[in-house]
Order: C-alpha cells, then sequence, then structure tokens
C-alpha cells in the first residue's frame, strides 16, 4: 500500500481514510431547481477523494490506451 500511496502521492494513512467503508467521502447538500421548484441532492467529493481520483487518472489511466470500441 505504501507503493501505492507514493505514486497518488498520499500519506499512507490516507489512502487508508479512502478505501475507509464507514468514512463519509462526499458533501450532501439540497439544491433547487429552478423551474420546477423540485429538489435535487448534490453530492460532491471532499477534497482528498477529488485529490485521489485525480491522481488515479492521471498518474494511471492515462497510461492505458482507450478501446477501439471507446
Amino acid at each position: 500500500m505504501g507503493d501505492l500511496a507514493d505514486t497518488l502521492r498520499l500519506h499512507p494513512d490516507d489512502l487508508v481514510w479512502l478505501i475507509s467503508r464507514n468514512a463519509e467521502h462526499y458533501r450532501h447538500r439540497w439544491q433547487a431547481k429552478p423551474k420546477s421548484g423540485r429538489f435535487r441532492l448534490i453530492e460532491s467529493p471532499k477534497v482528498l477523494l477529488k485529490f485521489a481520483q485525480r491522481q488515479v487518472l492521471r498518474k494511471i489511466l492515462h497510461g492505458i490506451p482507450p478501446h477501439e470500441a471507446a
């Protein structure tokens, strides 16, 4: 796990928090829809999760060529 944390530029404790099932990784808020007046739930990732997701994209996924059908 230390190598993955190094690759993603994360502290190992942060990586443990990210894989924890009990951790709350998203912020929640209700937003009114302007036309209907109904509400929808907006779930946005917390800063650490967003950083880790971008690191996975840059350090790992960008190195994998997409399938030709994509």
